[in-house]
């Protein structure tokens, strides 16, 4: 669904009013819906208690984000339409290495992100498709892991028999293959 233009202006007007969040606010949109706050902490270079405290003043100060508290060490937008308005606005689109319109701060959470998640891997396959996804969002300087790990998390989908995500993630280390030449 569409983002009601009165409730965009809002979220907008509340990024101008605290431009001191941006950077926690772009590594999070960057991550997604809900996210670990470990790792936007380790993407972001600082302390996890610097980025609790952080967290809970965007909380209380702007009411973007919630603390999930039923789960440990995980955050969330307070809802999708401010997610969306939030990554629209920045230009945080998740696109491939080929896309020209992604500025260089939003590769580099993705590759930060990554780098992060990758630690991870042998906690949880259902990793492989996060790193494998901000890989290829990182552009071009991380095109070779980003086919690397889109071929892991391929093959992790096939033997899972789900062939319509194991196409997509195919399709992205194809398009990576093909940007590197």
């Amino acid at each position: 669904l569409p983002v009601p233009a009165e409730l965009k202006k809002l979220i907008e007007d509340k990024l101008k009013q605290f431009p001191q969040y941006r950077s926690v606010l772009e590594c999070a949109a960057c991550l997604g819906y809900e996210f670990r706050a470990y790792v936007l902490a380790e993407s972001l270079g600082k302390q996890r208690l610097e980025t609790l405290e952080l967290l809970n003043q965007i909380e209380d100060e702007t009411g973007i984000l919630r603390d999930v508290r039923e789960t440990d060490d995980y955050f969330a937008f307070c809802s999708s339409f401010m997610m969306k308005t939030i990554r629209d606005k920045l230009s945080i689109s998740g696109k491939g290495p080929r896309e020209t319109e992604v500025p260089q701060i939003v590769r580099e959470y993705h590759a930060r992100i990554a780098e992060v998640l990758e630690k991870s891997l042998n906690d949880s396959n259902a990793v492989i498709y996060d790193v494998a996804r901000n890989y290829y969002a990182a552009g071009k300087s991380h095109v070779s892991n980003a086919m690397k790990f889109s071929l892991q998390a391929s093959e992790t989908a096939a033997a899972g028999y789900e062939f319509t995500m194991a196409k997509k993630y195919m399709d992205m280390a194809l398009e990576c293959a093909e940007v590197s030449g």
